[in-house]
């Protein structure tokens, strides 16, 4: 029996892929790459580990001085307030690590009447200390005492204020930045010396001068009298010949009159006290 050969029938090729590239094995010691979280990207920088003295004298370097920026209205003085300390002392502290510890001790604390109202004063001891970025502190703390007076229930807080910046000023020599006292005289004690009149004074006493010497009428030259006693030091000696002058006019109508002092008469001060 016969049989047929088959061809064979060429394999098909096949595409061969190309080799894939390796990818980089990490070393061992090789550093991560900073994430979102890590410092470098946020942009925060940790204190150098440095004992908490070394900390408050870089703390005191970065704060030269804290103007006196608040005014007391009542008092009329000026002020640094607990506000504006913070405000410049602060990142100073956040910068090198440095956190403030107090320790309060409440002596007084009372209910005083004051006239209709009720007074509450408040005494307070403060111990400010630092903890430093290794987490010590100074041998001894900063001791102040804190007292205010309020109407309300402000006391309190007013004391924890006062003396929390006390400390902080002591502790950290912070200057107002402005002229030592010694450098000026004291003007809140030295008694103003008087000035001399101005030109528009003097013109105004030489023409009240004028008229009161013309006058005869009494009710004018009290009107004048008035004019004279508002240009001050001024007027005075116009103020005294017009006294000098009501006087002979009420002297003369009182002889003419044959009274002997009665009701028609007036002291020379008269004209001033009526004024």
């Amino acid at each position: 029996m016969a049989t047929t050969k088959t061809a064979k029938q060429p394999a098909a090729k096949t595409k061969a892929k190309p080799a894939e590239a390796e990818q980089p094995t990490k070393a061992d010691n090789q550093p991560e790459e900073p994430t979102s979280e890590t410092n470098e990207t946020t942009g925060r920088k940790d204190p150098e580990q440095v004992p908490v003295h070394i900390a408050l004298a870089r703390v005191m370097a970065d704060v030269k001085a804290v103007r006196k920026d608040g005014y007391n209205q009542h008092q009329r003085y000026n002020f640094r307030g607990i506000d504006g300390v913070m405000n410049a002392v602060g990142p100073a502290l956040r910068t090198h690590g440095v956190l403030p510890q107090f320790t309060v001790e409440l002596l007084k604390h009372e209910h005083v009447p004051a006239g209709t109202k009720t007074q509450t004063q408040v005494l307070l001891r403060y111990e400010l200390n630092f903890l430093g970025p290794m987490c010590d502190s100074l041998p001894r703390p900063v001791v102040v005492f804190g007292e205010a007076n309020d109407y309300q229930d402000k006391a309190l807080a007013k004391a924890h204020s006062v003396a929390y910046r006390t400390a902080l000023l002591q502790a950290l020599c912070l200057p107002t930045d402005e002229p030592d006292p010694d450098e000026y005289l004291d003007t809140n004690h030295i008694q103003e010396q008087p000035q001399g009149p101005t030109a528009g004074q003097l013109k105004a006493v030489r023409q009240l001068e004028e008229n009161a010497a013309r006058c005869t009428d009494v009710a004018e030259l009290r009107d004048m009298w008035k004019s004279a006693n508002a240009l001050g030091p001024a007027g005075d000696e116009l103020k005294l010949k017009i006294q000098q002058k009501v006087k002979a006019i009420q002297d003369g109508a009182s002889t003419a009159s044959g009274e002997s002092g009665g009701s028609g008469a007036q002291h020379p001060d008269a004209v001033e006290q009526d004024s």
